[in-house]
């Protein structure tokens, strides 16, 4: 199948998650969480390299977060004490996006978060905001403009920050298109570079490109195509999707249903509902089953984590 094809082949998204599935599910040694490298600087200069395992969670949600996975969320952060940033992301309207997703937090009880308001690339080397994020159990990132989170936040103190948080164990929540920037790429059509519409993303997701507005088969397609030739997975989420992922190794569904897309080629000792479309391969998660993106496997509710 030719990849420009694709669109029609999964143009309806809500038919495919609502198709059965199986899993001839065996017991089997837990895979070890992917570890990330760190580069340490030494004394004499020199820097060396090491691997950090992120303790964190990461939860990704394309609409309004579902009650159920926002309270789940709040519970690990520790609970109504805990402490919460609200990190609005957009190029305007700030302050109204800002008390948008405080209320999202408050309603639960949960004490009022520190909002941080981020204008542009100079506010993202603010040492006062990284300290801010190196003392929060939760930060909420919210906005519906991935690119521009790219932009700001790209090499900067900010996403070190933020890095450091999930490894250290805090909570990350994104919420809107934002999350398509939390993938090691980003798709940017608008902007193709030397590696056509995929941009370096935020890192959170490794070897992933996500995905909102799952219903637009054409612009799946496209970065279905792209992924692909850099070899990541797809990260499929729709308006419905809250997806909770403990330290980017193994998600679960919380809300909606989630989509993967990865070539036929990855390793791996199962599969759920394997689907090939040319050779890529479709994984489908739906609420209260759990995606594992190392070993490319679909997990039932109950499964060996």
């Amino acid at each position: 199948m030719q990849l420009g094809d694709l669109s029609s082949a999964v143009s309806d998204f809500s038919h495919m998650l609502s198709q059965s599935i199986s899993l001839p599910f065996a017991r089997r040694s837990r895979n070890p969480r992917p570890q990330r490298e760190r580069r340490v600087p030494r004394a004499s200069g020199v820097t060396r390299t090491m691997l950090v395992q992120a303790r964190g969670s990461l939860l990704l949600a394309d609409g309004t977060v579902d009650d159920a996975a926002l309270v789940e969320v709040i519970h690990r952060a520790g609970g109504r004490r805990c402490r919460s940033v609200v990190l609005p992301v957009a190029e305007h309207g700030l302050d109204g996006a800002g008390e948008r997703y405080r209320r999202y937090l408050t309603r639960f009880g949960v004490d009022p978060p520190q909002t941080i308001l981020v204008h542009g690339p100079n506010g993202t080397q603010d040492p006062e905001v990284c300290a801010v994020l190196n003392q929060a159990d939760l930060v909420l990132v919210g906005g519906g403009n991935p690119e521009f989170l790219v932009d700001i936040a790209q090499d900067s103190a900010l996403l070190g920050a933020l890095q450091a948080a999930f490894v250290r164990g805090a909570i990350l929540a994104l919420v809107g298109p934002v999350v398509e920037a939390c993938g090691d790429w980003c798709f940017c059509p608008e902007r193709s570079g030397a590696e056509g519409p995929l941009r370096k993303g935020l890192g959170l997701v490794p070897g992933a490109v996500i995905c909102t507005g799952a219903r637009q088969g054409k612009r799946l397609g496209q970065i279905l195509g792209s992924a692909m030739g850099v070899g990541a997975q797809v990260v499929v989420l729709d308006d419905r999707s809250s997806f909770l992922l403990q330290g980017t190794w193994q998600g679960q569904v919380l809300a909606g249903s989630v989509l993967a897309f990865g070539s036929v080629d990855v390793p791996g000792d199962g599969v759920v509902d394997e689907r090939h479309l040319g050779r890529v391969q479709a994984r489908v998660a739906p609420v209260g089953w759990r995606l594992d993106l190392a070993a490319h496997l679909v997990l039932p509710p109950g499964s060996l984590r």
